[in-house]
């Protein structure tokens, strides 16, 4: 089971990646998504060194911790990792906006 934390990090990068497919570059509710995603990526490293998300088959591990249901509950994302052919992404201390 992941963590608190960690869940609202998924919760938040989710719906950034789904609203940057339904509104246009620069709308505000395009970007705030990211933003909160950012703010709580830089939050968990103030505290551990990287945090890492894989994608395995239809499913999301945090920092080697199955996610339940991640198809259903964080779609976008491994929709969008898989149709990039990205199978993990690293976080590490300093990580920025862009």
């Amino acid at each position: 089971m992941i963590q608190k934390n960690t869940e609202q990090i998924l919760i938040n990068l989710n719906a950034a990646i789904h609203s940057k497919k339904l509104y246009p570059p620069g709308h505000p509710s395009a970007s705030a998504p990211g933003m909160k995603t950012h703010t709580l990526v830089t939050g968990y490293l103030a505290e551990k060194a990287k945090l890492t998300l894989a994608i395995i088959g239809d499913d999301i591990v945090m920092d080697e911790l199955p996610v339940e249901n991640s198809l259903e509950r964080y779609g976008e994302i491994v929709g969008h990792l898989k149709a990039l052919d990205i199978e993990a992404v690293t976080f590490e201390r300093g990580v920025t906006r862009d």
